[in-house]
């Protein structure tokens, strides 16, 4: 028997399991740590290897509401947009690249979740999958960047030489660079789109008023269904930020086992991007650890000493 449920209770029945995971979900192992804990683990595995397979997070089915399709396109956007401002690689070679890693990477992630439709930049499971090619793709090209080449602009065949600035001429400080040009003009788009509940700059930072600031970043996401729920509370030093089955939770997992994004670049966690954005406005630095269970992440954000009262 088939049992229809009111919009109403549709919403509290998500509520109610956005509850659940953020309360009853034990805290990951050790294992699943990123950041820190990571670096003491074996060298990542070969991507694609039997090895990788074996270690990465299984594919599960989350209770999740469809996303906002403008914020999804803007993320994903962005960081595209990131990295071709950057110039360390011609942007019809990324483009092929990609291409490869979704195909690749398409079928096990679909047969892991049958429902799934190719394309649908709303559906979070789907979103999970191309972002994480997309970062996957990042990464690949920025171990490799190039410092000159000639790019292909056109369905003609045009090739235009370019030369990337060399103030951004090491390739190992390429994924936080995009990382934090990608979290200031998220940000700055939400700041615009949402200037009555954007988060303040404060004329003297505090712990209370930047957690404050990032609870809004969170309600703004929270909003448009990038996670099911959240939670938000200060630490010593810091805050912790524990979001309930986020749009990317599988994609971070696995890009943190290929340690693609260490040291504070975050990968596909748009959330994290956003929020040291947010906090640099601030002129506050922090740095980010993660951790990770099956339905939900915890990121641990903490200030150098003595410099937040």
């Amino acid at each position: 028997m088939k049992i229809l449920l009111s919009a109403s209770s549709r919403r509290e029945a998500l509520a109610a399991g956005a509850a659940f995971l953020l309360a009853v979900v034990p805290s990951p192992p050790p294992a699943l740590a990123v950041g820190e804990e990571l670096a003491a683990l074996a060298p990542a595995p070969v991507i694609g290897s039997r090895i990788d397979l074996l270690l990465r997070p299984k594919v599960r089915p989350l209770p999740r509401r469809a996303m906002d399709l403008n914020f999804s396109v803007t993320l994903m956007r962005t960081s595209y947009q990131v990295a071709d401002a950057l110039d360390f690689v011609p942007m019809d070679k990324f483009q092929k690249d990609f291409f490869n890693v979704r195909q690749a990477e398409w079928k096990p992630y679909k047969d892991a979740l049958p429902g799934i439709s190719q394309g649908e930049l709303t559906d979070p499971a789907y979103f999970d999958f191309i972002s994480y090619a997309q970062y996957t793709t990042l990464a690949q090209n920025m171990r490799d960047g190039q410092l000159n080449f000639v790019e292909l602009i056109d369905a003609n065949g045009t090739a235009v030489p370019v030369s990337r600035d060399r103030r951004y001429s090491d390739n190992a400080k390429l994924p936080a660079e995009h990382s934090e040009r990608v979290g200031r003009i998220v940000l700055d788009a939400l700041v615009a789109k949402y200037p009555r509940i954007a988060p303040a700059v404060p004329r003297v930072p505090t712990a209370a008023s930047l957690l404050e600031g990032v609870q809004k970043i969170s309600n703004i996401f929270e909003i448009n269904d990038y996670m099911l729920a959240a939670t938000l509370k200060q630490t010593d030093g810091g805050f912790e930020w524990t979001l309930a089955a986020p749009a990317t939770l599988w994609g971070q997992q696995v890009l943190a086992l290929h340690r693609d994004f260490d040291g504070g670049a975050a990968g596909n966690a748009f959330e994290v991007k956003v929020a040291l954005a947010y906090l640099r406005q601030c002129s506050v630095p922090a740095t980010v650890t993660s951790s990770y269970s099956a339905n939900q992440v915890t990121h641990r954000f903490a200030f150098p000493p003595n410099l937040v009262l």
